[in-house]
Order: C-alpha cells, then structure tokens, then sequence
C-alpha cells in the first residue's frame, strides 16, 4: 500500500489519473478500503498509478466514487525513490542549513569540538 507499482516491462505503459469525486461515507467498509489502497484520502485528490488489471479491478469497484482519465507516459516513474532516500536527503539539508547558521554566528568551530567530545 506505501509504495507505487513498478513500471510495466513495456514501453506503452500508461498511467490513470484517479480522482475522488465523492465521498466514501456511507458506501460498503469495503468500498472504503479500496478509496484507500488506492492512495486517496480526500475528495478532489488525484493519485496517478500504472494501468494494469489490478488496479483496473479497484477502480471498477469504486467507480461511482472515482474519475479516471488517461495520461500521457512521459517516462519518468511515478515515484523516483523511496520515502526512506527522501527523509536521508531532508535531513542532509536541515544539517547544511544548520552548519551554515553556525557559520554565520562563529560558532561552527565550537560545536564541531561538542561534537568530537562527545562521540
């Protein structure tokens, strides 16, 4: 559920862009679960995956809840890396940005000392 389907093997993949257009209050727990595999938490959301039979068969099921329209692959994946390469290179950032603050202030040398001292 946490990550994207891999392309398929082809190279006439399409992709589907799912679209909550209603609510899944008071439709089938089921019907609900199926909202949510799909990636989608709130009306108006959209979520692009690979067309395949699988997800053909979800959006069948809650078709009366969702719009789906075609688009066109450009060949870029929908999800380059995984959430994990995502957090490492945020927090490189906030390191760097913490640095350079540092620097500014003159208190670079100081921390890096703090630092060395307490591993």
């Amino acid at each position: 559920m946490g990550q994207e389907a891999s392309a398929p093997a082809d190279t006439s993949a399409r992709r589907l862009r799912v679209t909550l257009v209603r609510s899944a209050i008071g439709y089938r727990e089921s019907q609900r679960l199926t909202v949510k595999s799909l990636g989608l938490r709130r009306v108006h959301q959209s979520v692009e995956h690979y067309d395949s039979p699988t997800i053909r068969g979800m959006i069948n099921k809650v078709s009366h809840l969702v719009q789906v329209e075609e688009v066109p692959d450009d060949g870029s994946p929908l999800r380059a890396d995984t959430g994990a390469q995502r957090f490492q290179r945020r927090m490189a950032r906030k390191v760097e940005e913490r640095n350079a603050l540092l620097a500014e202030l003159g208190l670079l040398d100081a921390a890096d000392d703090e630092a060395a001292a307490s591993e």
